[in-house]
């Protein structure tokens, strides 16, 4: 590890030999890797951070050394507040001075076991207090509660005009007991160019929450239905709404929300991304069921009720309308459906908007084939190509999944596990009825299974005789999945 406190005395350089083809580049090419390389964003700022990559980069030669002391935004955009607070003050004024008026990216790490530079409350407000006004990107991560969002300087800091403030991000792991109540708020006077906030425990009010600037909405703890949806009615350009982190009742509705609650129109939004909702489940449905987004808007869902009774009228209801508007501009090339035990995913892709997945898994299985059914129909199975199946031997005998397996005709690639295909052979192989006519491919994972490969085999010289023979097999031996939420997971 370098001396720290040698930081800023340190003008030796290793070598002026310009033979090295990299040396000679031009400046403007030096300097977008020499960006690249010192990012904080790198998953190595733990153990190299990128104000060391900077640094030794300035003493590789005199022209390298001029160009980066010369380059005020690269080091403005490094500025590790773990790493500044190890040192006299003669280190960090010299970093901060080779920042000259660049707009500033700070990022400050707290973690209950603490990482290799720990952070010192007094550096970060050290550094936000008088350079408030230059901060483009604020990156906050407390791990230790409560650090500094019970205390006055830190609520006072919110009080004043962030002009350059474009990025925030501000997370604490578990909510302070400290912090009953919402104890800051943000709008448009405070954050007037705010286009990115990415939020958990911050004790941030979203009932007064006005940033009509903002692209990108990130939320990692409770919020209500209402206070929410108000606040996205001021949110006229958001392009991006997330929740994911595993919270139970991550989206309250809330025992004073009206009824009904305010809608909010989001013409831009294309992308909603609700993913590990652990509890709450139909609330969060609710929210989304408020939200009108942008024609092709992605949605990525999934949600596993706990003690609450399934809403399945709600959650069809959502897919449905979600599903209209994501095809409303291009029709899905590729749908896959995988039906278990107690949960049902959905997964499709087109050309021009990305993916599209939705799952639920109601801890059950007392109405989950009827929700298959009616779910399954919702989708529609006019562009189907590819389907991931497994079901359990009894459901595989239910006349409503006979009747669908009948109904894919246009079905390319069948994906499935040995049991499964076992237990539907009988319906795959129905005499006078053609089961997937289109099946060109078929993936089997066999689950230490190999034994009993007649039942393959059987399929495939069944449909060799009847003149629809498949073009590719592949036989995968793989563990069991215990947790299918992880096909939803890209």
């Amino acid at each position: 590890m370098p001396d720290l406190n040698s930081f800023a005395v340190s003008t030796n350089t290793h070598t002026d030999d310009y033979s090295h083809a990299i040396l000679n580049l031009d400046d403007d090419v030096l300097w977008y890797i020499f960006s690249i390389n010192a990012d904080m964003e790198h998953d190595t700022e733990g153990r190299i951070p990128a104000l060391f990559t900077l640094r030794y980069t300035s003493q590789v030669c005199s022209r390298w050394r001029e160009l980066t002391i010369g380059s005020p935004s690269l080091w403005a955009r490094i500025l590790n507040v773990n790493l500044l607070s190890q040192t006299g003050t003669d280190w960090k004024e010299e970093v901060i001075r080779r920042t000259g008026t660049a707009l500033l990216h700070v990022k400050a790490l707290s973690k209950l076991y603490q990482p290799r530079w720990s952070l010192r409350r007094d550096s970060l407000k050290g550094l936000l207090k008088p350079h408030w006004s230059r901060i483009r990107r604020l990156d906050l991560e407390f791990y230790s509660l409560p650090f500094l969002v019970c205390e006055e300087p830190w609520q006072r800091l919110f009080e004043r005009q962030a002009s350059s403030l474009e990025i925030l991000k501000i997370m604490f792991s578990l909510p302070s007991p400290h912090v009953a109540n919402p104890i800051f708020t943000l709008s448009s006077d405070i954050t007037p160019i705010l286009r990115t906030l990415s939020v958990a425990y911050t004790g941030l009010d979203f009932s007064t929450l006005r940033t009509p600037s903002l692209r990108n909405l990130d939320i990692g703890s409770p919020v209500s239905a209402l206070d929410l949806l108000s606040a996205l009615g001021h949110m006229p350009l958001l392009e991006v709404l997330q929740a994911s982190r595993l919270e139970s009742g991550l989206l309250a509705v809330g025992m004073n929300a009206p009824n009904p609650l305010p809608t909010a129109t989001l013409p831009h939004l294309t992308t909603v991304k609700f993913r590990s909702i652990d509890g709450g489940v139909d609330s969060s449905l609710c929210i989304l069921a408020h939200i009108t987004p942008a024609k092709g808007c992605t949605l990525h869902f999934f949600g596993a009720y706990s003690d609450e009774t399934p809403d399945y009228e709600q959650a069809l209801s959502v897919l449905s309308t979600y599903l209209q508007n994501y095809t409303a501009c291009s029709a899905a090339t590729t749908v896959e459906i995988r039906l278990v035990p107690s949960q049902i995913i959905f997964r499709l892709d087109n050309s021009s908007f990305g993916h599209f997945s939705f799952g639920l898994d109601s801890g059950s299985t007392d109405k989950d084939i009827a929700f298959h059914s009616l779910a399954l129909s919702t989708v529609g199975l006019g562009g189907v190509k590819i389907l991931t199946l497994s079901l359990s031997k009894s459901d595989a005998q239910r006349p409503d999944v006979i009747k669908f397996i009948h109904s894919l005709v246009s079905i390319e690639v069948l994906k499935a596990d040995l049991c499964t295909l076992d237990y539907f052979l009988d319906t795959l192989l129905s005499p006078g009825i053609i089961a997937l006519p289109a099946l060109k491919s078929i993936y089997l994972e066999c689950q230490w299974q190999l034994d009993r490969l007649e039942i393959v085999t059987n399929f495939i010289n069944t449909r060799i005789e009847w003149g629809f023979p498949p073009d590719e097999l592949t036989l995968r031996q793989t563990k069991p999945v215990k947790h299918s939420r992880f096909f939803l997971l890209v």
